[in-house]
């Protein structure tokens, strides 16, 4: 016997529902009634599905959109471009043999790589270097200085210069500028790094500066 009202409304409507549950026709196969079908006119009662109480770890992942394609794509590109190996051998030759006076590097858009543009011989002399340079197209390079200090020391520094010049395009110099850091990390031993966007960034006087 219950002991109150309430506790037999509660009982009574729970034998109800369990066996509306079983007989329902309007139930479909993996669903269950929240509430018996006479209180389901009422647009507060729903029908649930098994599924919809599922674990977030046990849903299917949402389906990848453009969106976050395009934002992978960015992170891509902010990394900087890949490098080739050429690159760093040339530079351990001139590092550790001194093979080249100078090695001057490009990015190749189409192979998505730091490439070697050009190799200065040893006997070149700084103004052959930035002769080598071009006016309108960014580059990286490396630079063997030779120089005597104030003790009368003969010395040697490896400039790393990042050529940037005004009259290069836009998405060129956004390119070089997002590609450096990493680029300029495959390059163990540079000494001195400048960032120029014309000839007097660069000059002569400036490299010795830097150098002493």
């Amino acid at each position: 016997l219950c002991r109150s009202r309430e506790e037999f409304l509660l009982s009574f409507f729970s034998f109800f529902f369990f066996r509306s549950s079983r007989h329902c026709p309007e139930v479909a196969e993996g669903q269950e009634l929240l509430f018996p079908p006479a209180a389901s006119q009422n647009p507060r009662f729903v029908r649930r599905n098994p599924a919809d109480f599922a674990s977030p770890a046990s849903r299917s992942p949402a389906p990848r959109t453009d969106r976050s394609r395009c934002s992978s794509k960015m992170a891509n590109a902010a990394s900087g471009m890949a490098v080739n190996d050429d690159c760093k051998l040339r530079f351990l030759e001139l590092k550790a043999k001194r093979t080249y006076r100078f090695v001057i590097y490009k990015i190749d858009e189409k192979l998505k790589q730091v490439v070697v543009d050009k190799l200065g011989e040893p006997t070149l002399g700084y103004e052959d270097f930035t002769a080598s340079l071009p006016e309108n197209e960014c580059r990286y390079a490396i630079y063997d200085f030779d120089f005597v200090t104030e003790e009368n020391c003969q010395k040697s520094k490896i400039f790393f210069i990042a050529w940037s010049p005004d009259t290069a395009r836009v998405r060129s110099k956004m390119l070089y500028a997002s590609s450096k850091d990493r680029f300029r990390r495959e390059l163990d031993g540079i000494q001195v790094e400048l960032q120029a966007t014309d000839a007097t960034e660069i000059g002569i006087d400036v490299i010795r500066g830097r150098a002493n």
